[in-house]
């Protein structure tokens, strides 16, 4: 019998599929590889953070027990030998959680210093001058050096760590690990900070731990004890807890200030921005504060029940300050030290409680003199007698301090005569021979130059002459203004037209007047007065040209014109000058003495024209009167 034979064209598999294959499989090895090594890191980084937690908790524990938390937490001298690890090994369920959690060393008493105190701090076997700070990246940390010696640690922060801008180094020293002024700010690489305000210097703050996780984030532990405040602000990818004696608060991305007191058993805590979890330590609870609910948790562990501060009462017995040993009842009481020793309400804390001079009234009760039974707010004030009898502010306590003429001024604020209103500092000065506004001068300001009681500032038109005043009687003809009062007619005859024309309001413009009065030259005197005290003035051009068509003038008119000082510009009252050569001595006396009339040159064309001059004038001018440059000066010499 034949038998068939089944060939089959059928090969291996070739190179290149076995190289496929072997790829496809490494890749789905490398992905279950990396989601392993994911997975392991979230774990051990979950892990990481629940040990630092029992760090926290372990330091509360402590510090229950002793009143205080453990040293700064490495070994920075000879007189200080134990690291925070060691200290706290009796308060945490696990000394492992001071290793990070793949670490396969054995943990003994002797390599604690070498785990502490930032968790994991080892030498870069690749950069001697760099420690190695994290968890769980902890392997190459086995081979450091130098670990274990005491005031040797090294330690190092999360790259940099400042403390009021200077970088914590790793040499372990106390006073560069401590925040312990007024105002100090730390600040780590991620920008994080923790910054103390409003709060005494030599408050304690201490960096406890700073560890870098897997996923990079920077994990930190501050303690805080004594009583103050702290502002933190925590950037948005770093987590910190904030340890006190009675709390624990932990934060991420968030800002919030924690202030102990009580003596540290209370804590407030008051969120600002983000999220803040605040845990209790005694009850465990966790409080949550956030911007749209809660924002603000107290915690206080003092117990009512319990005798805190073993001074044999509790506060359910009364004591009021169980925080504080010499405060409870039955503590004498000892006055003015701001505390109530013997918390009885009803017992004076201040020496200010006592009625000392046994009048019914305390200094907190408003006596201002307690060892004067006569002065109190409930007697009557006794004025001049040097003492405040009611103790009241308001009421006078001298008859200096009381207006007597009603005018809004006393003797001590000023009035010099408290029994004429008219007189007060805040009163004006009039010519009347008294001080009115008490400043110790009498009639300042004013000037009567003739004497006739009457200023040139108040009703005298002509203070060169005493019989020109608003007291005269009004003499027709005669070219003065006796009374000073335009309305007064000057002139029994055709002047008072060309008077009324010059008062008229409103006013005619002053070339109209110029050209009305030119029409009615020669012009008397009291028409020319008029004019020159006319108010608003008339142009200068136009008065000159009135005085040019009015010559000769009398020394009336230029004496007036002269005290009138800016009626005419310097040239023009030159050239009226020089029209009426020559000038009167009692013309020239007016001129040379108003210092202000001309310039030099215009004062010395008007002399040369009049010289020779009197003796008098002749006399004035050499002495500098009126003031001549030295050229104009000689040319008047030389003209006598």
């Amino acid at each position: 019998m034949m038998k068939k034979i089944f060939t089959s064209d059928k090969k291996g598999f070739s190179l290149i599929e076995i190289m496929i294959t072997m790829t496809i499989v490494a890749v789905l090895g490398g992905i279950a590889t990396v989601a392993i090594l994911k997975e392991r890191s979230a774990f051990h980084q979950t892990a990481c953070m629940s040990n630092l937690r029992q760090i926290s908790q372990a330091m509360q524990i402590y510090y229950n027990e002793n009143g205080k938390f453990p040293k700064d937490g490495y070994p920075d001298d000879g007189n200080d030998p134990l690291p925070l690890s060691t200290e706290l090994s009796n308060y945490v369920s696990e000394k492992s959680l001071f290793i990070c959690p793949e670490d396969d060393n054995p943990l003994t008493t002797a390599n604690f210093a070498s785990y502490d105190p930032y968790y994991v701090a080892r030498k870069d076997p690749d950069d001697v001058d760099k420690l190695l700070i994290g968890c769980p990246h902890h392997r190459e940390a086995k081979k450091a050096t130098n670990l274990l010696g005491a005031g040797t640690t090294n330690i190092t922060n999360v790259d940099t760590v400042l403390v009021n801008g200077q970088e914590i180094p790793p040499d372990g020293t106390s006073a560069e690990r401590v925040i312990s002024n007024v105002n100090d700010e730390m600040t780590f690489v991620d920008g994080s900070r923790v910054k103390i305000t409003n709060s005494q210097a030599g408050y304690g703050t201490y960096l406890v731990q700073s560890v870098q996780l897997a996923d990079g984030t920077l994990y930190s532990i501050i303690r805080v004890e004594d009583e103050g405040t702290i502002d933190v602000q925590v950037t948005a990818g770093s987590k910190f807890e904030v340890v006190t004696p009675s709390a624990i608060i932990g934060v991420r991305g968030t800002r919030f200030t924690v202030q102990t007191l009580n003596a540290n058993n209370a804590t407030i805590v008051t969120m600002i921005t983000g999220t803040v979890d605040v845990m209790d330590r005694e009850t465990g609870t966790e409080i949550v504060l956030s911007i749209d609910g809660t924002t603000t948790a107290t915690i206080d562990d003092l117990d009512d029940g319990v005798d805190n501060d073993g001074d044999g009462y509790s506060g359910s017995q009364g004591d009021c300050d169980d925080a504080n040993p010499i405060v409870h009842p039955g503590a004498g009481e000892i006055l003015d030290n701001g505390i109530d020793d013997d918390c009885n309400i009803a017992t004076p804390d201040s020496s200010q409680d006592i009625d000392s001079d046994g009048d019914g009234f305390t200094g907190n009760q408003g006596d201002c003199d307690d060892g004067n039974p006569n002065v109190n707010p409930g007697v009557a004030e006794i004025l001049d007698n040097g003492l405040d009898d009611d103790c009241n502010l308001a009421t006078p306590d001298s008859s200096s301090d009381i207006d007597n003429d009603s005018d809004g001024f006393t003797e001590n604020q000023g009035d010099c005569d408290d029994a004429d209103p008219a007189i007060n500092p805040g009163a004006a000065e009039v010519f009347d021979g008294v001080d009115n506004n008490c400043d110790g001068q009498t009639d300042e300001g004013f000037t009567d130059a003739d004497g006739d009681g009457f200023t040139l500032e108040v009703d005298d038109c002509d203070d060169t002459n005493p019989n020109v005043n608003s007291g005269m009687a009004e003499i027709a003809d005669n070219g003065i203004d006796d009374d000073c009062n335009p309305a007064t007619p000057d002139s029994s005859g055709g002047d008072q037209a060309l008077i009324d024309l010059l008062n008229q309001k409103p006013a005619l413009n002053s070339s109209d007047l110029k050209s009305a009065l030119l029409d009615a030259s020669p012009l008397s005197d009291a028409v020319l007065t008029v004019m020159i005290n006319r108010n608003p003035s008339m142009d200068t051009s136009d008065v000159m040209s009135v005085f040019l068509g009015n010559n000769p003038l009398t020394d009336n008119i230029f004496i007036q014109m002269i005290n009138k000082n800016n009626l005419m510009v310097s040239s023009d009252y030159k050239t009226v000058f020089n029209s009426n050569i020559p000038l009167s001595e009692n013309t020239l006396d007016q001129m040379v003495n108003s210092a202000n009339l001309m310039i030099s040159s215009d004062y010395k064309d008007v002399l040369v024209n009049s010289s020779p001059l009197p003796p008098s004038i002749l006399a004035q001018v050499n002495a500098g009167t009126p003031p001549l440059d030295s050229g104009d000066l000689q040319a008047v010499l030389d003209a006598q």
